[in-house]
């Protein structure tokens, strides 16, 4: 193995043979990463739903590498620039930025807790997420508080005054 190393003529010579080498000693196929990810601990644990979801966001990438990287088998084998062609994919997507960010910390969170298994540090991890600041919002006028509270039933009425009075915030 050490001489397959001082073989390599170029530094990305020298990455495919070590690359090679993680494989070849612990591979972690795509198909089976999703599964081997929830087996290991961690501080704390997602919801039913949340785990669903995060599940579907790993699908998805699943789906993407299959279809623009067909070759990728292995975990090992994903890498940065694989990484952020995805991100890329999913933010020219029509979702709120926080919806890309979770789909992002999803993806990523499986390359994190495989990382001692595969050898391999998290490509994800060097990708920033999107901003998720809100642009501030002007207060309504005097008229249109009385439109929408016109416009009302009896039942939407009172949750719409109450909301004036505390913000419109829901908690």
């Amino acid at each position: 193995s050490v001489a397959r190393l001082g073989q390599a003529e170029t530094i990305s010579d020298l990455f495919e043979n070590c690359r090679d080498m993680l494989i070849a000693e612990t591979p972690v196929p795509l198909a089976d990463a999703w599964e081997l990810s929830q087996k290991k601990p961690r501080k704390r644990g997602a919801g039913g739903q949340r785990t669903a979801f995060k599940k579907n966001y790993w699908q998805r990438f699943l789906s993407y590498m299959e279809e623009n990287f067909p070759q990728i088998i292995n975990m090992q084998e994903v890498t940065l620039s694989m990484a952020e062609s995805f991100i890329s994919y999913i933010r020219d997507m029509d979702y709120a930025n926080a919806t890309k960010n979770d789909i992002h910390m999803a993806v990523g969170q499986v390359f994190e807790l495989l990382k001692n298994d595969t050898g391999m540090e998290n490509p994800f991890r060097k990708i920033e997420k999107l901003s998720t600041e809100t642009e501030g919002h002007e207060a309504y006028e005097l008229d249109e508080i009385k439109v929408i509270l016109q416009k009302c039933d009896s039942f939407l009425r009172p949750l719409f005054l109450v909301g004036f009075f505390t913000g419109l915030r829901l908690g």
